[in-house]
């Protein structure tokens, strides 16, 4: 986004907010990303009419939806939000994060300053991103404390409502999805589902999002049976196209649609670990990075042992031994991180948004 663009954005806003003093209706702010994570068009159409309501991009900042963004009493976001960030909104608009990730893993909000940089200017990019957020959905009441002290808000502010897209994975029906996947994947017919799912790292000399190496397929091909089949599914918000050679990419596939048919879960520092053990199947980390991804990404509030006990491993050979062996956390993370996350998510923060639009 241009320098100027940002600037008439933020003038167009401040002046039509002392035109539309009167606040109402809810305005979702999507990413690119944010259809990969779901929490937004999962609420928006479960509010239907009951509150008028809209999606705008996050990327189109035009006096169309200044003037949006200025009539609206509340403004709902999944991420960090270029609008929100550039602003100084009214007092009389609510700003609610649906946050993206579950659980508690990585650093976040004013714990989670780049290595390298100024701690000072930091403090102010992560004010400039996160400053203006009044309240907090998250996966668990048992994190109140923790993601309150993250984003410097009040402990009643961050409500454990759950993760509204979960509930649409807990009603997915598997038999029907994997006939699904088989008719856009034939060489998948009759496979156990070994699915990859890195987070991101970053390229410092071009600040492009980029996929790490991951395990080494030809070895897990070796080690594990033929009955498995070995996909990788990229981070939202790494670019397509960028998958290493043998693996099959769904990348392009829905998160709940891939968990679902998904039999083992592999990630590193992803949240998605917290989502896939709503289904009770095992899930492993495979973190041979660690030291480089806390000392050049950001650091961890948990060891990866800690979050799985027994389903970490640092080279290939060993995550096809840990995967060979069939150790499932899944039911002590689903108790741990995302106890709020039962089915009725969508409804509570509906029930949420139409209180703080009236």
């Amino acid at each position: 986004m241009k320098r100027r663009d940002k600037i008439l954005f933020c003038m167009a806003y401040t002046f039509l907010n002392m035109l539309f003093r009167h606040k109402e209706g809810i305005v979702f702010l999507q990413k690119d990303s944010s259809r990969h994570y779901g929490n937004i068009p999962c609420v928006h159409a479960a509010l239907g009419q009951s509150v008028h309501s809209m999606i705008i991009s996050d990327r189109e900042q035009k006096p169309r939806n200044a003037m949006r963004l200025a009539r609206a009493r509340v403004l709902v976001q999944d991420q960090c939000s270029q609008m929100v960030s550039n602003m100084r909104k009214s007092s009389g608009t609510v700003v609610v994060q649906l946050w993206h990730s579950g659980g508690w893993y990585k650093k976040v909000g004013y714990d989670a300053p780049r290595p390298g940089y100024d701690l000072e200017s930091e403090r102010q990019r992560i004010l400039h991103i996160h400053g203006q957020t009044d309240y907090m959905v998250i996966s668990d009441a048992k994190l109140v404390s923790s993601y309150a002290k993250a984003f410097r808000l009040p402990e009643q502010h961050v409500l454990p409502l759950g993760l509204p897209r979960t509930d649409s994975l807990l009603a997915r029906k598997k038999e029907e999805d994997r006939a699904f996947l088989e008719s856009l994947y034939p060489q998948l017919t009759n496979k156990k589902i070994f699915l990859y799912a890195p987070t991101w790292r970053s390229d410092r000399a071009t600040g492009v999002r980029r996929q790490p190496d991951g395990p080494d397929v030809a070895v897990l091909r070796q080690e594990l049976d033929e009955k498995w089949a070995f996909c990788w599914r990229s981070h939202p918000t790494v670019r397509s196209g960028s998958v290493p050679s043998g693996w099959i990419d769904v990348s392009n596939l829905a998160q709940d649609f891939c968990l679902s048919v998904t039999d083992v879960l592999v990630t590193d520092y992803s949240s998605i670990l917290f989502d896939f053990a709503l289904l009770e199947r095992p899930c492993y980390l495979f973190t041979p990075d660690r030291d480089n991804y806390v000392a050049r990404e950001r650091g961890l509030y948990l060891e990866p042992e800690e979050i799985a006990p027994g389903a970490v491993a640092v080279i290939t050979e060993e995550l096809a031994h840990v995967v060979a062996r069939g150790v499932n956390v899944s039911s002590s993370l689903r108790l741990r991180f995302m106890s709020a996350c039962d089915g009725g998510s969508t409804a509570r923060v509906v029930n949420f948004l139409q209180g703080v639009a009236q």
